[in-house]
């Protein structure tokens, strides 16, 4: 649990320890990493999603979504063009969250 705390949050207790600032909070359409976000289920439950940097776990989330056209779309095969259209991807990702229930959805992340 710790691990994953410190995961969590490495990237803005990096940023504060390095410049002594607090990294700024972006909107999540302009995420930096858009994959790791916040996402609303169908029945209004929002999920926090942390997967790794780079593209391990683009695969598992785009199987445990059933959103396979994700992975062939040029907009976000790579970490940077996920970033350059951080707004285009969190709309592909919130669709794909909004058709699954929390007790749906869970189980298939789990499984990936």
């Amino acid at each position: 649990l710790l691990r994953t705390g410190l995961f969590t949050i490495s990237t803005d207790l990096s940023l504060q320890l390095f410049f002594g600032r607090v990294a700024s909070t972006r909107p999540r359409r302009e995420a930096y990493h858009p994959l790791s976000n916040f996402f609303r289920t169908r029945d209004d439950a929002w999920l926090c999603i942390v997967p790794r940097v780079g593209d391990a776990d683009l695969p598992r989330l785009a199987r445990a979504l059933d959103i396979p056209d994700i992975l062939t779309d040029a907009r976000f095969v790579t970490g940077r063009a996920r970033r350059d259209n951080s707004a285009a991807v969190t709309e592909v990702l919130d669709a794909a969250f909004a058709r699954f229930a929390l007790s749906e959805i869970a189980p298939r992340l789990d499984a990936e």
